[in-house]
């Protein structure tokens, strides 16, 4: 990804040449200067790699300009490149500690790269300093959600909704409440949320996709694989994971974390114990480790690498299948399996352990076409093999597709609209997917997905149809 990020970056100065400013390296801060403020009105436009360009072009020139350092770490930000966006951090701060969007950027890359402990201070610091700024709330909600403290986090957005009825405040206070198990309140404030939306013109700025880097996704990935052999726990390849390894031979590029399957009886608090000897953190603490929300999924992440492990306990039961999912306060979503045995795959010079009818099983999580790459299929509520009586799937959905509103990626949104859609019934969706397709423009819509005869609707929440 690396490489390619080079090239967009060769290929955006050959465009803003033609400005006869990134021609040649500025000859004084004066003309660095301009061409900062040239690539400050890219930013505000999301042309984030004409952006970067000139913002580069500028610090070749004056290495101390602050604006230009900024603007290179949100640029980098924005293009889902933090390892690089982090490089810039100190020189940043130490000419100018206290500014407020660079002490925010620093925290945002921190709470990416699972850096809890010093994400912590900084939000905590800037929180006591600017208790009613909504960006500085917002960001201190992501580290809270990021460590599990709901009740916190509750409190913060129960304020930051008085003081700002935005999308991603509505989002904010619908994930905790998702998290907590009542999904009632979350779908009504997503739906706030996207009502939110509705009543005002979008921007036509097209943020790139997220993205795990690969490469060290491959090192993470060989490094929790030493770490559980050396441990003696037994463990395959699962969900995209499995996905991407079988199918194209390599990790998925726009997966966010790895997936591994381990056994039921797995020593959960013992695992996540050891695992921290070897340079893991995981959020969740011991009480969470041992009660209902360990019980099907905990989530680590390695600092180094800054990429998320999960891990899904696999639960074989009677009926010949087994189970494996993950649970919200007692709410739980779960995944049913044909019952498998274990073959083994090759990839970066080692051998790693999958279910022994890889095909059928991956059939039975991503539907017939699983063997061509599908860039809209959601396994939260397309999947044929689902156990959700609660909707915590629809309510993930809703969640996911006002996140991708508030960050812009709004072909990502309308897709989930059309699987939302497909399988549940209410017509705030289909407002929101009208509302995407009048405003942007350039736009090439994922396929449409067929609408199912029996859809559920919110009464499954306990609201109104």
């Amino acid at each position: 990804m690396v490489s390619t990020l080079k090239e967009s970056l060769v290929a955006s100065l050959e465009i803003v040449n033609s400005t006869h400013l990134a021609g040649e390296p500025p000859k004084n801060q004066q003309e660095a200067r301009v061409i900062a403020n040239k690539a400050l009105d890219y930013l505000q436009q999301g042309k984030n790699e004409e952006a970067l360009a000139l913002f580069l072009k500028a610090l070749e020139s004056d290495s101390e300009m602050v604006m230009a350092l900024s603007g290179t770490i949100e640029a980098y930000m924005n293009l889902g490149y933090s390892i690089h966006a982090l490089e810039y951090i100190p020189k940043a701060l130490e000419l100018d500690p206290n500014n407020l969007g660079i002490n925010l950027l620093y925290a945002k890359i921190l709470i990416e790269r699972y850096r809890y402990n010093e994400a912590k201070k900084i939000c905590e610091r800037l929180y006591k300093s600017y208790p009613n700024d909504p960006k500085v709330m917002v960001v201190y909600l992501q580290y809270l959600l990021s460590v599990n403290s709901y009740k916190t986090a509750k409190q913060i957005s129960e304020r930051l909704l008085k003081i700002s009825k935005s999308p991603s405040s509505y989002n904010n206070t619908g994930l905790i409440y998702l998290e907590l198990g009542d999904m009632k309140t979350a779908i009504e404030l997503f739906r706030k949320g996207f009502y939110q939306f509705i009543k005002h013109p979008i921007s036509n700025s097209k943020p790139p996709e997220p993205f795990m880097e690969v490469s060290l996704a491959k090192e993470a990935l060989l490094d929790i694989k030493r770490a559980l052999d050396s441990l003696k726990i037994p463990f395959i390849l699962v969900a995209g994971t499995l996905l991407g390894i079988y199918r194209d031979g390599d990790i998925l590029p726009h997966d966010k974390d790895i997936d591994f399957g381990l056994p039921w009886n797995t020593p959960r608090l013992e695992l996540i114990n050891a695992l921290k000897a070897y340079g893991y953190t995981c959020t969740y603490s011991e009480e969470e480790i041992m009660g209902s929300k360990g019980l099907w999924n905990i989530s680590v992440a390695h600092i180094k690498y800054g990429i998320g492990i999960d891990f899904f306990f696999i639960q074989p039961r009677d009926d010949g299948y087994v189970y494996w999912g993950l649970d919200k306060n007692g709410k739980t979503f779960l995944t049913r399996n044909k019952k498998f045995g274990r073959s083994t795959i090759e990839y970066v010079g080692e051998t790693f352990y999958i279910p022994d009818n890889p095909a059928e099983h991956l059939e039975e999580i991503y539907g017939e076409g699983w063997g061509t790459p599908q860039a809209n299929y959601n396994t939260l509520i397309l999947g044929a093999n689902i156990v959700d009586i609660s909707g915590v799937g629809i309510a993930l959905c809703y969640n996911h597709c006002l996140g991708n509103i508030c960050e812009g990626r709004y072909k990502k949104a309308h897709g989930y609209t059309m699987q939302l859609l497909s399988v549940h019934n209410d017509p705030i969706l289909e407002k929101v997917k009208l509302h995407i397709e009048e405003h942007v423009n350039d736009q090439q819509w994922y396929e449409p997905i067929p609408i199912k005869q029996h859809r559920t609707d919110n009464t499954i929440f306990g609201l109104n149809k």
